[in-house]
């Protein structure tokens, strides 16, 4: 995901502008305590109301930007969530600004807020957020990016951070399907994330792997889109320009920054005619995708990643400690890349009150069903070292150790236990339609394993 390099870029235009720390407050100057949507219906278990719940509020969600549409898919998460499970929702945005989102964490933490869910734009943050957590007796949670080597079952951290992480993985498998549909022969451009942030160098090195499985695809140009579509539009217009309009593919690690490219290419007729992908999933690329104007994207669907996290940070602040491996794990991600694939992912995860009707949120959770719970979502566990030390050469701190903990149950296989686990209690995946009708009718976790011989 590219939010580490949105906050960056957001704060020149984004930062407003608001109260001190971001708060609504109704016009007899108290604190705006929103409720989750009505559009937001319950499947099944807890409902609204949520009789005898064990999980209790009340909850926030902290948007990161203004006006984004990721955000949005979050908010409407814990929209969900709060109406599932009955409780009381308080809405906030830090609006890409560091110093306001721990200040947000501080001031919900005296309001009594037992579950906190964000993005953290900034990865080197997260600590910081943590401790605050623990200092007021609150659990966050943030999907999508999990800052580098902060471990939930760390001492002192206690529980108070969950998160859930993207693998990078996506970028090799999107760039092998364009690959194979190009017949493994052509020109091929590399819109790039930002330097600095740390899922960059990340996708990049996923890149790389498959270019090495097809000699015949000439790299002709790889540059920073920095995640933003104007940038993006300049820097695949200069390609364009060196390659004499040679470009068969682009991968950008962003859908803003496939936008982007998309308008460069519209400028030289080109449309339809280069191969396009990008990642996250936003309604505007996959209707490009429908249209036949671009090839494919990552699809996380942030309405599952948001409120799972939620859930998480509820189930720790009532006690629920999870297994020490099972606190770093990612999500598998659907490989949207046809128009049936793409439509299927509209119409099912875009539209209005897709949060609550597609999941589950009490079901996700360990304390109100500790036997039957279902996470609705394939997720493993990932290797700390490889993750984050490897693929996104985040070196460890100065004398940082990860937690004892953690290394003997990783020693002792426990990875593999808590990933056979989360398999078997996975029972209902609501958007695995969206994969069936993808080309190769597989999840990236599934295409993974096919491709280790699994």
């Amino acid at each position: 995901m590219s939010h580490e390099r949105a906050a960056k870029l957001s704060r020149r235009s984004f930062i407003t502008r608001s109260a001190a720390t971001g708060f609504t407050v109704m016009a007899g100057g108290g604190l705006l305590a929103a409720c989750g949507s009505s559009s937001e219906s319950s499947p099944s278990g807890g409902g609204a109301g949520n009789p005898g719940g064990k999980l209790k509020g009340p909850i926030a969600y902290q948007g990161p930007l203004t006006a984004w549409v990721i955000g949005d898919q979050l908010e409407a998460a814990a929209g969900a969530v709060s109406q599932q499970l009955g409780l009381e929702l308080k809405k906030v945005n830090y609006n890409g600004d560091s110093d306001k989102q721990l200040a947000q964490i501080d001031q919900l933490g005296t309001l009594g807020v037992t579950g906190i869910n964000t993005l953290i734009l900034d990865g080197g943050l997260a600590r910081q957020l943590a401790t605050a957590c623990v200092r007021n007796r609150t659990y966050l949670s943030s999907w999508a990016t999990m800052g580098p080597w902060v471990v939930p079952c760390e001492p002192e951290i206690a529980f108070h951070y969950q998160g859930l992480a993207n693998p990078a993985d996506g970028a090799y498998v999107m760039c092998v399907n364009m690959f194979e549909e190009m017949g493994g022969r052509g020109t091929f451009a590399h819109l790039s994330g930002s330097g600095g942030v740390s899922t960059s160098p990340a996708k990049d090195k996923a890149v790389d792997r498959a270019l090495k499985q097809y000699p015949g695809i000439e790299l002709v140009a790889r540059e920073y889109g920095e995640y933003n579509r104007e940038k993006s539009r300049q820097v695949m217009t200069n390609i364009l320009s060196k390659t004499g309009g040679r470009v068969d593919a682009v991968y950008c690690q962003s859908d803003d920054e496939a936008v982007g490219a998309l308008d460069a290419l519209r400028e030289r007729n080109l449309v339809g005619k280069t191969l396009v992908a990008g990642a996250d999933g936003i309604p505007e690329f996959i209707d490009a995708i429908i249209d036949g104007r671009a090839f494919g994207t990552e699809g996380a669907a942030p309405i599952f990643g948001g409120g799972y996290t939620l859930v998480q940070a509820l189930d720790a602040s009532a006690g629920h400690r999870p297994k020490p491996t099972e606190t770093l794990m990612y999500q598998d991600l659907l490989i949207i890349d046809n128009k049936a694939s793409a439509t299927a992912f509209k119409q099912q995860a875009l539209a209005k009150g897709a949060a609550g009707r597609l999941f589950d949120y009490g079901l996700m959770s360990r304390i109100e069903h500790p036997d039957d719970w279902d996470p609705q979502w394939p997720l493993r566990t990932f290797d700390p070292e490889e993750y984050w030390g490897v693929a996104q050469g985040v070196a460890k701190p100065n004398g940082y150790e990860l937690p004892e903990e953690y290394t003997r149950a990783a020693a002792a296989g426990q990875r593999r236990e808590v990933d056979a686990e989360y398999a078997q209690q996975l029972r209902r995946f609501a958007l695995a339609e969206v994969a069936r009708l993808s080309r190769t009718r597989k999840t990236l976790f599934e295409q993974l394993d096919a491709a280790a011989g699994a």
